[in-house]
């Protein structure tokens, strides 16, 4: 089972040393949509429901699961900026 991205590393680097580091809890923000990502569940098996009889071949459950699944797909993703007019300062962000 994938699981979703739990802390945010922030770095800030100077000619290849560490100057700052900072780690943000992203856990307690799944733990605040948890309660929009549940009825946002039950919405769409209601609507995927009432849209049986139609003959929609189009899944809004299935549509709600895969956005899931690339939100948890997005865990190790590491972004790093440099500045532009000179190569000494770079912040990095990591996604773990």
């Amino acid at each position: 089972m994938r699981m979703p991205p739990c802390w945010i590393s922030l770095r800030v680097m100077d000619q290849g040393r560490t100057k700052f580091r900072m780690w943000l809890p992203l856990f307690l923000l799944w733990l605040l949509l948890l309660p929009l990502l549940l009825l946002a569940l039950v919405m769409t098996l209601l609507l995927d429901l009432l849209t049986l009889p139609t003959g929609n071949k189009f899944g809004f459950t299935r549509f709600l699961f895969g956005v899931m699944g690339v939100v948890s797909a997005v865990r190790g993703t590491e972004v790093l900026v440099n500045e532009k007019k000179s190569d000494r300062t770079c912040v990095a962000l990591t996604l773990r």
